[in-house]
């Protein structure tokens, strides 16, 4: 398979990656009967109906490629974890808590969200202590460091929890802290069930804050 940038080579190729949210400024080339059109996007539906108002392009698209398990071709790296139980019967006496901040940590550089995460994480402090770093807390990981770099250097292996509200849920999972995701997926459909900690399963930001309370003073259920 060769991908290419190349447009001059339109008339030869077996399909064509429309990048979702540029549709608008697209110029698009005259459909051949053999080829496949793929609608391609990176990003969440809310973010690219931004810049295109899709419903100018039913029935335009063969296929799809999203992050969406579902779509044609998924991006999604890691779409399945399964436990190896060799490996996790022999961590039975680790110690995960020891050395580890009590406090919540969470890496952030887009503070308005659809989802409303924002507001759900400062009803969260008020009932706990949460530690924010990027553009929307007061923590910063480093002067020229990105968001991604601090998830693996300063950040989540020193704390026991970490809000995973996106796609970070797949940076965190080698570094021994337990993930706090929030979203319309049903992670146990892609994670061990007791390997993470969904917000939808508490009434409320105060019963979940409550629940992470109960397992820092309990090493061994953390």
């Amino acid at each position: 398979c060769i991908f290419t940038s190349d447009q001059n080579l339109h008339s030869t190729s077996d399909a064509i990656v429309f990048r979702g949210r540029r549709l608008p400024k697209v110029e698009f080339p005259p459909r051949l009967a053999h080829q496949k059109w793929i609608f391609y996007e990176t990003e969440s539906p809310h973010k690219t109906w931004m810049f295109a108002n899709l419903t100018k392009y039913n029935g335009v698209f063969n296929m799809t490629s999203t992050y969406a398990a579902d779509s044609h071709i998924p991006l999604t790296r890691m779409k399945y974890c399964h436990r190896d139980w060799h490996i996790y019967n022999g961590l039975s006496g680790e110690d995960f808590a020891v050395k580890k901040r009590r406090d919540v940590a969470w890496f952030v550089s887009r503070c308005l969200t659809q989802s409303g995460r924002g507001d759900y994480v400062k009803e969260l402090q008020e009932h706990i202590k949460v530690d924010i770093y990027g553009k929307c807390g007061d923590k910063q990981c480093g002067s020229n460091a990105r968001d991604d770099d601090c998830d693996k250097t300063r950040g989540c292996c020193i704390y026991k929890f970490y809000l995973s509200f996106s796609e970070k849920l797949w940076k965190v999972l080698n570094l021994n802290v337990v993930p706090v995701v929030m979203g319309g997926v049903e992670y146990s459909n892609i994670m061990p069930k007791d390997s993470f900690i969904d917000v939808r399963d508490f009434d409320s930001a105060k019963d979940l804050a409550k629940y992470i309370s109960y397992l820092n003073n309990n090493d061994t259920a953390y």
